[in-house]
């Protein structure tokens, strides 16, 4: 699922690049609209990276558990995955906000194309 989610994105910031180097971005909701789809895409990239992260955190951690029960001080390869699971996480949850907050400043440029055509 992720693998399909990275290739669309890469797609659109291909279509995005087209876009931009032929020049075809000159009014505000068309910008808007390129922000709304990079935003789209970040967002799904970080939904998927999260819930990987906590889908493995979850098969992780009772192992992690039963290890520490056998032998106290652990390993560092065992902190070291913890701490890597952890990070993409967050990443994710990063990646995530960051495209719904690219959605709404998206929206915000549409509410402004509106109201510039409005006047």
């Amino acid at each position: 699922m992720l693998v399909l989610v990275g290739a669309v994105t890469l797609a659109l910031l291909f279509l995005v690049f087209l876009i931009w180097a032929t020049g075809h971005l000159r009014r505000m909701w068309q910008w808007g609209t390129l922000l709304f789809i990079l935003g789209l895409g970040a967002s799904a990239v970080g939904l998927c990276v999260y819930g990987e992260a906590v889908e493995e955190m979850e098969e992780f951690l009772p192992v992690l558990e039963k290890q520490r029960a056998l032998q106290p001080p652990l390993g560092a390869e065992w902190e070291a995955g913890l701490e890597v699971l952890e990070l993409f996480r967050y990443l994710g949850l990063f990646l995530g906000l960051g495209g719904l907050g690219a959605m709404l400043s998206s929206l915000v440029l549409f509410v402004l194309s509106w109201l510039r055509r409005r006047a």
